[in-house]
Formats: structure tokens, sequence, C-alpha cells
């Protein structure tokens, strides 16, 4: 039913009742609550095969297409983060069909998405929030295999943080100390399967004391990784989520 370009979690739910209690003969457009919530949405319309997007921190009013003959009463919607899962799903039934979702976050914080269903059509429309900050998470670790690449990550009691692909990050900086002898080797690294290995010829190269850094909207998301010649190797690593 969908293809979707990223492989998170996901909620399948249908309208059939609702709009049937509801005398909604069929569905014209959708508006969607993502206001406190850090990631990206997807909403997955059954009928058509249409792929709503709705941008972190936003809300927005989405036309619907409907295949000829046919209700859009099937929905999917997708979280852009592998870590979260769906919690509670439930329906209101009013001259609208609502949609409530919970999805469980990272470090406690819970996302709340609303889906507002009407038979009414409406013009696209979508308005972003300022970003709520962020918190900082060290990560730092060493080398444990010399010359090889390893997942920049660290492991605090029974919490393993790491810098998997996640649209939640909010950016990440990686130092290789000012003590270090050698240099550090930094490779953004999607896992794509068209994408080659991380090497030293095709990463980033940190000098003792320098330092890389990305944050800001355009921040990259993907799994980050780390190499140099000796095993352990110290490099310093911060996530901000």
């Amino acid at each position: 039913m969908y293809n979707p370009s990223f492989v998170g979690w996901y909620a399948a739910f249908d309208l059939t009742q609702t709009m049937t209690q509801s005398n909604l003969k069929d569905l014209q457009s959708v508006w969607i609550d993502n206001s406190v919530n850090p990631g990206y949405i997807q909403l997955v319309n059954g009928s058509s095969g249409q792929v709503i997007f709705c941008d972190a921190f936003s809300q927005g009013v989405y036309p619907i297409f409907t295949a000829p003959g046919t209700q859009s009463s099937s929905w999917k919607i997708i979280s852009s983060d592998r870590t979260l899962g769906f919690g509670d799903v439930s329906f209101i039934e009013q001259s609208i069909a609502e949609v409530s979702l919970l999805m469980p976050g990272f470090n406690q914080v819970d996302a709340n998405i609303t889906l507002v269903f009407t038979d009414a059509t409406m013009p696209l429309a979508q308005w972003n929030y300022k970003s709520r900050g962020c918190q900082c998470y060290d990560i730092s670790g060493t080398i444990l295999n010399a010359g090889g690449f390893q997942l920049v990550m660290a492991v605090a009691g029974t919490v393993t943080r790491q810098l998997q692909s996640s649209a939640y990050r909010r950016g990440f900086l990686i130092q290789n100390p000012p003590a270090a002898t050698e240099v550090l080797y930094v490779a953004l690294y999607s896992n794509a399967l068209n994408e080659p290995a991380p090497t030293a010829a095709n990463s980033i190269v940190l000098s003792a004391g320098q330092m890389y850094q990305e944050r800001g909207d355009d921040a990259y998301t993907g799994a980050v990784e780390v190499g140099a010649a000796t095993v352990g190797h110290v490099y310093v690593a911060k996530v901000f989520r």
C-alpha cells in the first residue's frame, strides 16, 4: 500500500465506522497537529496511495485525494524515527472524524498527534512553530577496532545512546581531543545499499583539537561513524535532541 522513504513505526486505522456514525460520505481534507512532535510524520491514504507529509513542530490543513468509487477510510500514519512507537489510538465521533495518537518519546517526552478529517474542501496550508530547544547528551567513547569504523555510541548503565539514523536528532558534534597523537576519521554514513563503506579516503579528517558539528534544521540526521588507527583512541561526542 505504501513505500515510505524511511523505515519507522506506524499505526494503521480505519474510519469506516466513524464516517458512518458521523454522516461523512467522503473525506476531502485533514487537519494535522504535529506541533509537539520533534520529528516529521507521513499520513498514507489507503484508497489512493496519497502520502501527506507534516513537518516537525507543525500544523497544517491538507487536501485529500480519493480514488474513484472508493472512500478514504483506510489510513496509516508513520513516524520518522525508528526509536519511537505509537501508543494509544482513540477516535472521537462528531460531525468530523478526529483521531488522536500518543507516541511514547525518547527520554520521557511524549508526542501527541491529532488528525481531524472533514468532508469540506480546504486549500493546502502549513505553519511551523518555533523550536522548543534541545538537550545535550554525552556519547564520547574510544575506538574498539584499529583501522576500522564504528557507530558513535556510549553506554550509561542500561541506556545506550548512539548516532544512528534519527530524524529526532537536532544536531551533534565530534572532537578529536587536543592531546590526541593521531587523526580521527568521521564518516557520515546512511547505510544505503548503494553507498560505499566508510574509509579514511572518503571521511572527514580531524587533527588533534579539531571538531566537526552540525546544528539546525538542515543538520545531517543519518548514521555517524568514527575510526582511528589505534585501539583506545578517545573521541569526544555530543548529541542534541
